[in-house]
């Protein structure tokens, strides 16, 4: 029986009198993940950071577990750019072929959730220099006519684009997700305004009434003709982004689904590293996930198409322990409190203790 154990580094809380502006490093964590490689032994482990961890902390780590950190664009696999760094002992990886997934890709066709749509209709053009490459910035919304807060909350991008990340605390407005430009037929519950797009005349126009909210340059915008409703994704569709199966839901409030899904890696991507593990389709799988989240380790092993005869999950965030219960259910055993994974009494023979149901 293969064993792989797997990891991701955790949100962590930055401090507020530091001057240091970049994203903390949980080093604690890491050495819950270390500890649990040394009793574990697993044939193969993956550990996945964010690219934006600090480059003491990816030195360290690098050096703690014997091998170099790889550096993937999630965009690659999925509808989502964002780079990621996974450290792993599984030989041969390369990055995977461009699936050219886009935002369009996974919009629900009837999208009923309540959530944040644009009501003023206002929108103005983003200067060039505010558009990356992959992400195609459209505009700015609700700014009551004036061409400011071009702030995350506000910015369009086209549903021909990237997304951009999933941010669970980032406010209200699209700040969570992002806005985008969907297709009419997209529609959301809240009756939002409906953009008609012109493009021979190079205008936006409110649809109610004729009025024009944007004027913009032909060439500045890429957009067919159309009706579009400016509106931020709903979780189902950031489940689509992330590779996660239909049926898989997230209830509960907006805000805790959020955060969860702005912490939670590709499961495309994950698939795409394990399946070059030797083994992985022809042996039974042992698995162990550290800071599992919502169980996106269980659902790369599955796309890659392994065997998971045992599945333990380590998670300290009750609501993501929640959600893949609710998912993925007994497929998944829960194992005790992550700060105890030093004492004896959280391993039997090498394996995590489940906790009873």
């Amino acid at each position: 029986m293969l064993r792989i154990l797997l990891g991701t580094a955790p949100p962590a809380q930055r401090d507020k009198t530091s001057k240091d502006k970049r994203p903390p490093f949980d080093y604690v964590a890491f050495e819950q993940y270390m500890e649990a490689k040394r009793r574990f032994k697993p044939n193969y482990f993956l550990y996945c950071a964010k690219a934006s961890i600090p480059a003491e902390a990816s030195a360290f780590v690098q050096e703690e577990l014997g091998a170099e950190f790889q550096l993937m664009d999630n965009g690659l696999v999925s509808a989502q750019t964002q780079l990621y760094l996974y450290a792993h002992n599984i030989p041969g990886v390369v990055p995977p072929d461009d699936r050219k997934v886009l935002v369009k890709d996974i919009l629900e066709r009837k999208h009923e959730e309540t959530g944040y749509s644009l009501m003023q209709g206002f929108a103005f053009p983003p200067s060039d220099k505010n558009k990356p490459p992959t992400r195609q910035r459209v505009g700015i919304a609700e700014n009551n006519g004036q061409n400011k807060h071009d702030s995350r909350p506000y910015r369009v991008y086209s549903h021909l684009g990237k997304a951009t990340a999933i941010i669970g605390n980032a406010g209200g407005a699209g700040g969570k997700t992002g806005l985008y430009t969907c297709p009419a037929d997209a529609m959301s519950g809240q009756n939002p305004v409906m953009l008609a797009i012109k493009k021979r005349q190079g205008t936006i126009y409110d649809s109610r009434d004729g009025a024009t909210n944007m004027v913009i340059l032909p060439q500045t915008i890429d957009l067919p003709n159309g009706e579009y409703v400016i509106r931020m994704l709903s979780r189902t569709e950031c489940l689509n982004m992330l590779g996660f199966p239909e049926g898989f839901v997230i209830a509960g409030p907006a805000t805790t689904a959020y955060r969860l899904l702005g912490n939670t890696l590709s499961t495309d991507m994950l698939a795409h590293i394990l399946s070059y593990m030797p083994g992985i389709t022809t042996q039974d799988v042992q698995a162990l996930s550290i800071y599992d989240g919502i169980g996106a380790g269980w659902v790369a092993l599955d796309k890659a198409g392994a065997t998971v005869k045992e599945y333990y999950a380590a998670e300290q965030d009750k609501h993501a322990a929640t959600v893949s219960k609710d998912n993925i259910g007994r497929l998944i055993s829960y194992t005790g409190n992550l700060e105890d994974v030093e004492n004896d009494s959280f391993w039997d023979n090498g394996l995590p203790v489940a906790m009873t149901a």
